[in-house]
């Protein structure tokens, strides 16, 4: 498969996932008992997490992993985490996973950026956009089909999808091709 198809896939499968967790994983939360208090605290925690541990996870990508790889091991450790949120009860409980789920969303699209535009670096027939287009594209495909299969399937099943893309996401990970640039060289003394 086509470098080029690889990016757009693996951009579109990533919002995939965003397009899952924004509008219906408070669906979800409120069908396991949150009250609405509880559920804008479980969906602080992330984006509080987020800030705090994007620029150390990116970090690695800058110095000792590829991004498409540290993306395949975000979107595992993603995958484990709502696997396990499936199975835990209660708000003390869930609020605890969603640390992890933070650590594993927060460098997502960072990541999927550098893995793109790594690739782009030295072809300047390419545009970033019209590989994102397919992210956009995906990100509004989902919110519509997801609220189509909200009316067939009980909201536990919402968390049971987002674990299913998180997977893709990590196999699309592997097979995005890799950028020169990917990797910078450091230069530094030892």
């Amino acid at each position: 498969m086509d470098g080029l198809v690889r990016l757009c896939l693996l951009n579109a499968v990533i919002f995939v996932g965003t397009g899952l967790y924004l509008p219906f994983f408070p669906v979800w939360l409120e069908s396991r008992g949150l009250d609405a208090a509880a559920i804008g605290l479980v969906l602080a925690i992330p984006m509080v997490v987020r800030i705090l541990a994007t620029p150390f996870i990116t970090g690695l990508a800058d110095r000792h992993l590829p991004a498409g790889v540290l993306l395949a091991i975000v979107n595992a450790g993603l995958l484990a985490a709502y696997a396990l949120l499936a199975e835990t009860g209660g708000p003390a409980g869930i609020m605890a996973v969603m640390v992890f789920v933070g650590l594993c969303m927060a460098p997502l699209i960072p990541l999927t950026d550098v893995t793109t535009t790594a690739y782009l670096h030295g072809r300047p027939r390419l545009s970033y956009g019209g590989i994102r287009l397919w992210g956009s594209v995906a990100f509004l495909v989902t919110n519509l089909v997801g609220g189509g299969l909200l009316t067939v399937l009980k909201a536990d099943a919402f968390v049971w999808l987002l674990a299913a893309v998180a997977g893709l996401g990590a196999v699309a990970a592997l097979a995005a091709p890799r950028g020169e640039r990917e990797l910078p060289v450091d230069t530094s003394p030892a």
